[in-house]
């Protein structure tokens, strides 16, 4: 349970004349775990946590491609683990992606293609999720080296209510360095797609 989890985002803003943009977002709550009865209340366990996440990047246009790279910073801290005191996990975010918009026109419709890759990865600085309770996507950052490249397909159309997409799919592969959990650099290839008049 949380009770209440509080989230202030800062709309992101451009330092001074730098071109670099500031993403920030600070989360607050108060989490319960509690087990049924027949497990034994002994095992019920709450804790108040604070997360921040801060992220700088800047993008960079030439010609038809875009470069965004990208650091940040994720802390999130414990007042109670589930072997007693506090807990602190801190990571280092480095980073970006690379894209280039491309496009064909049919008429009243565009066809926009996008390839893409990105680069993730996240540097574990202090303490592991194996210390603390996993209650939502927020408490298991762990250490991350990916690459991901993958082609974005859009139509839209173009009518009396403005332009909407009506197909949009995509095609992408994440590859892994050095994560031990997963054997092969490039598990699999994985496929999108929606269609629709939104």
């Amino acid at each position: 349970e949380e009770k209440p989890t509080l989230e202030w985002r800062v709309k992101p803003f451009t330092i001074q004349d730098s071109g670099i943009i500031s993403d920030n977002d600070i989360k607050v709550g108060y989490l319960n775990f509690a087990h049924s009865d027949s497990l034994g209340k002994h095992l019920d366990y709450s804790s108040s946590r604070l997360q921040t996440q801060n992220f700088l990047y800047r993008p960079t246009k030439y010609k038809q491609a875009v470069f965004t790279p990208e650091v940040g910073f994720i802390g999130t801290h414990y007042d109670k683990t589930n072997s007693g005191g506090s807990s602190t996990a801190l990571f280092g975010v480095l980073g970006g992606e690379a894209s280039m918009n491309m496009y064909k026109i049919y008429g009243n419709s565009r066809h926009v293609i996008k390839p893409y890759a990105r680069y993730d990865y996240y540097h574990k600085f202090e303490d592991s999720p194996d210390n603390h309770y996993i209650f939502d996507i927020d408490d298991s950052w762990s250490k991350l080296n990916m690459l991901r490249v993958g082609v974005h397909n859009m139509l839209l159309k173009k009518d009396e209510r403005g332009v909407y997409p009506s197909i949009t799919g995509d095609l992408y592969t994440n590859a892994f360095f050095s994560t031990s959990s997963i054997p092969k650099n490039i598990p699999k290839i994985y496929g999108d797609i929606s269609y629709g008049e939104f």
